[in-house]
């Protein structure tokens, strides 16, 4: 009984509101761009704020990986949905204030995307195939440290999107529900999102484009003692070995795999090519190239490696006391064959020991 009477309360209050607003409905227009304005002067305050931060969470956030504006964001458009609700309408004013959250939505994504170290065209990326140099993005620890945080960011507006859009249809009218779609929005992030890991992939390939140009300049016909790894092969192991502790902290296993597919796929292409450009190899200089493809081999293996052990490395000291409590040995899920990596293995093995027996 008291909860058909708290409904049947809720019921007159929810008419009674509704003939209120609906007198002022013609009006109300006034009240939305008021919203509108304060929205947008708020959302450019906090871009603002993320420049003079240089775009990097605070320390003393409850998630340090996504970057502060994003809460500021959705909780001031949460304060808006409420008050519209509460006091104003649940009817075609509260549908025009959604209008304006998608708005105020479009331009944070935008923001972000806009963030983005560039490529030579302006771009955040560009398709495959990658020839010459315009493709190339410089992605210091620094700035893959601030694309990391943009992606954890988009990925978290885009989800947190799902739980908007279902609020709004739980308060507006039921007649008016099915007009309140944010799925746009939720594209644009995941744009942004797809967007962070092309940066990552491109800024990676771009520290190995310069060990692939010295590959190819390479005299293998004046080989004279074969046996250490090429200066460029040393140069190629380093520049994955450096980017990986800072991915590994960054990024958790399953979308680390994805970034260690896409970046093995962009580079290994690359480096059948220059491969094959390879001329007038004497035998000494195929026993090298030999030497040197398996240790490309080795070393994009070693990649996903060094980055999961980077953040085993953060776990705190109780989670590994637990594990030896319980008698639980760490995995290495990097070579797990039902693993998130195993597909990029898989891929390194093929590809590498295809150019192999090419040498040979």
């Amino acid at each position: 009984l008291g909860d058909k009477a708290r409904a049947e309360r809720e019921a007159v209050r929810t008419t009674y509101e509704g003939a209120i607003s609906e007198a002022f409905e013609g009006s109300l227009h006034l009240y939305v761009a008021e919203e509108a304005k304060e929205l947008g002067s708020y959302l450019e305050g906090v871009i603002k704020e993320e420049h003079d931060n240089h775009w990097k969470p605070n320390d003393d956030e409850v998630d340090t990986q996504i970057l502060p504006s994003a809460n500021k964001v959705f909780l001031k458009i949460r304060a808006s949905l409420n008050r519209c609700v509460k006091m104003i309408s649940r009817g075609a004013t509260l549908l025009q204030l959604v209008d304006v959250f998608k708005r105020v939505l479009t331009q944070y994504s935008s923001a972000l995307m806009q963030r983005l170290p560039k490529t030579a065209t302006g771009q955040p990326g560009m398709p495959p195939p990658y020839v010459g140099t315009e493709w190339h993005i410089r992605v210091d620890d620094e700035e893959a440290q601030v694309v990391c945080h943009i992606l954890h960011t988009a990925e978290f507006c885009r989800e947190t999107l799902e739980g908007l859009a279902t609020a709004v249809q739980k308060d507006i009218k039921p007649a008016l529900a099915d007009k309140v779609d944010l799925s746009e929005e939720e594209g644009s992030f995941q744009g942004v999102a797809s967007a962070c890991m092309t940066v990552l992939v491109l800024g990676i390939n771009t520290k190995l484009d310069a060990s692939l140009q010295d590959m190819g300049r390479v005299r293998w016909d004046m080989i004279d003692s074969p046996g250490d790894d090429s200066t460029y092969v040393l140069t190629m192991r380093k520049a994955l070995l450096d980017s990986a502790p800072r991915l590994g902290l960054a990024l958790d296993a399953l979308t680390l795999s994805f970034l260690c597919d896409k970046m093995a796929r962009a580079f290994l292409p690359r480096f059948h090519e220059t491969l094959g450009r390879c001329k007038k190899i004497s035998d000494k200089g195929t026993l090298q190239l030999s030497i040197d493809c398996d240790a490309i081999r080795r070393a994009l293996h070693d990649f996903p490696k060094a980055a999961r052990a980077a953040a085993a490395a953060k776990l705190p000291q109780h989670h590994a006391d637990l594990l030896a409590l319980q008698g639980i040995k760490p995995q290495d899920e990097t070579e797990d064959e039902n693993g998130p990596f195993a597909s990029y293995n898989t891929y390194v093995e093929r590809e590498m020991g295809a150019a192999i027996n090419t040498v040979k």
